[in-house]
């Protein structure tokens, strides 16, 4: 008996596939029961007959039948950097497809069976546009009369589209030494009234005719600026007044002095065996004896 097998590639993978048996593959897009065809073949073996694809073997094709859609055991995943406190874990199962070839096809032979198709996946129609209803588009058309008019090509050329607006010339960046010699110049002076005043002193007076002089009118006078009032002055109490009047002025500036009052006598610090004795209880009395 012929020994026949096929080397095909899915998945990113390649594998050695017989007729008969059950492959486990990357997850496809399939139903469980469906058949399907693999067409990246990129050797045939049939028997001591080996045909090699470039890169693959044309007509070649397996045919096979989805068992089942699971899943793998879970594998952890750790990433982990020294001295820079980075770790990350997590896990994984990876989506697999079981399936069991039936048929190993060369392009040589025919068909010994048809092969079922896997279900075209089914368009998505579009929700029709909203159409208006006849009868409104029929007195549109009525109410709007058709304009035919013949427009001679100057007005075409007249009516061309503007010319594009220039660009406005981009903003030039300052340099350092732009900068560092704005800062170095010498800035000008303030002007104020005194330095216009020895300005105007410094200069040579020029030569006006007299009549000149007449016609200049002389300038305006600038409004005298209101005098400052000085603050009216504290005014004595009536007390000290009448005392002023009846008695004379250095008497009621006694009178209204008041007296000073006597300083307090210093208090004395209390020594410490001051303190000793007042806290010391008196002691009693000795009761004489009777007959002495």
């Amino acid at each position: 008996m012929k020994e026949i097998y096929a080397v095909v590639r899915t998945g990113g993978k390649q594998h050695r596939v017989e007729p008969n048996q059950l492959l486990d593959v990357e997850r496809l897009p399939a139903a469980v029961g469906d058949t399907v065809e693999l067409l990246d073949v990129l050797l045939v073996a049939d028997g001591e007959e080996v045909t090699i694809g470039q890169p693959t073997v044309a007509g070649a094709r397996v045919i096979a039948e989805v068992v089942e859609h699971g899943r793998d055991k879970k594998i952890v995943v750790f990433k982990y950097k020294s001295k820079t406190r980075y770790r990350r874990k997590i896990g994984h199962r990876q989506a697999y497809t079981r399936l069991a070839i039936r048929q190993i096809l060369s392009g040589r032979e025919p068909e010994a069976a048809a092969v079922a198709e896997a279900p075209a996946q089914r368009r998505r129609r579009r929700a029709p546009a909203k159409r208006a209803p006849k009868a409104a588009v029929k007195a549109k058309a009525e109410a709007v009369p058709e304009v035919t008019t013949e427009v001679a090509p100057e007005a075409v050329a007249e009516a061309a589209p503007p010319p594009k607006e220039a660009h406005k010339p981009r903003r030039r960046r300052v340099t350092k030494a732009e900068k560092a010699a704005e800062e170095a110049a010498p800035k000008p002076k303030r002007r104020t009234r005194r330095t216009e005043a020895k300005a105007k002193a410094a200069a040579p007076e020029a030569e006006v005719a007299p009549e000149a002089i007449a016609e200049v009118p002389p300038p305006p006078k600038e409004a005298a600026k209101p005098r400052r009032r000085r603050a009216p002055a504290k005014r004595a109490p009536k007390a000290a007044a009448e005392a002023e009047a009846e008695v004379g002025p250095e008497a009621a500036a006694e009178v209204a002095r008041p007296a000073k009052e006597a300083p307090k006598p210093r208090r004395k610090r209390a020594t410490k065996a001051e303190k000793a004795a007042e806290e010391a209880p008196p002691k009693p009395k000795r009761r004489a004896r009777r007959g002495e």
